[in-house]
């Protein structure tokens, strides 16, 4: 079976998110483990490649996510406080923790290693998609009011 059989759509709402939060003027990334050019691919044939501002694909070299994020961070000017990163995986949490970012935990789909994520301890777990578009306008609402930086995102 191939991939894109896989995964036919994104999840519902996250089009809408990307495209929210693009309105609000908050820089979005895609980081994957994905090879680039299957990346691209998978983004485009699902509608999120034009609504995120970067791209960081996998390595043949290994876990990479960690460095990417940095990159991210200085590509879009914003300090590690200033920014999340939303993954499914524990190795994606320990990647937040590493670049100094918002660890943010997607425990809705299928297939998630729930207890290994909650071991890991994030920020924030979402276990339905309807939770994380509420914290985002939490974060943002605390932003406008002085408690809290911009939200500056990379989703998985």
């Amino acid at each position: 079976r191939s991939h894109a059989q896989l995964c036919p759509a994104p999840f519902p709402g996250v089009p809408e998110l990307l495209a929210d939060l693009r309105r609000r003027g908050v820089r979005t990334g895609i980081i994957t483990g994905k090879g680039r050019p299957t990346a691209l691919i998978s983004l485009r044939r699902l509608g999120l490649l034009e609504l995120s501002d970067e791209v960081r694909a996998g390595s043949p070299t290994g876990d990479v996510k960690a460095e990417q994020i940095a990159e991210m961070l200085e590509l879009f000017q914003v300090a590690p406080g200033r920014a999340a990163y939303l993954g499914d995986t524990a190795s994606d949490v320990r990647a937040s923790r590493a670049s100094g970012v918002q660890a943010l935990a997607a425990a809705w789909a299928p297939g998630v290693d729930l207890p290994a994520l909650e071991a890991e301890r994030p920020d924030a777990l979402f276990r339905s998609f309807a939770e994380l578009p509420r914290w985002v306008d939490g974060w943002l609402a605390g932003e406008r009011a002085g408690e809290r930086a911009p939200l500056s995102s990379a989703l998985r």
